[in-house]
């Protein structure tokens, strides 16, 4: 019984597999894969454009879009006050209060740097900014919604 008990013995036993004769690997480095492109950011689009303006409201906006232009500042209260709810009127009161805000900055521009400022700044950027008054009213007058060259964007993103 000795025997059988040994035999069992020996076959219950599994051999070791023989590591020290075998030199370990390390495991392979993991597969070096192309830099992830970022992608670029993304850029804010234009807020949408509001819904256009009936033909009633541009009838009736049609002189406070002037006024925004010819007074300015003034004019942009005067359609704030007077007729906010009308899209046409407050379209072109937004364009003519950027026109302001450019129409200081050439002035106070012109006005600081001496010289270059006084004989090129300043003409330069006055008989821009009439240009620009001049197209905003012929705009204004005739119905048209559409923004004031180079500067016009910028009264889109106005939220009143």
């Amino acid at each position: 019984m000795t025997d059988e008990t040994t035999q069992v013995s020996e076959a219950s036993e599994t051999p070791e597999p023989q590591q020290a004769s075998e030199p370990q690997q390390a495991p392979p480095p993991p597969p070096v894969s192309e830099p992830q492109q970022v992608p670029p950011p993304q850029q804010m689009a234009p807020p949408p454009p509001a819904a256009a303006a009936t033909e009633a409201e541009i009838a009736d906006g049609k002189i406070f879009g002037f006024l925004a232009y010819l007074l300015s500042l003034v004019g942009f209260l005067i359609v704030m006050l007077a007729k906010k709810e009308n899209k046409f009127a407050m379209y072109h009161a937004k364009q003519g209060l950027v026109l302001f805000i450019f129409e200081v900055i050439v002035y106070f521009v012109g006005g600081l740097i001496p010289v270059l400022g006084w004989f090129v700044i300043l003409p330069v950027g006055g008989i821009f900014v009439l240009v620009l008054k001049i197209m905003g009213i012929v705009n204004s007058l005739n119905g048209q919604e559409k923004p004031l060259p180079m500067i016009g964007q910028f009264g889109e993103k106005f939220n009143f």
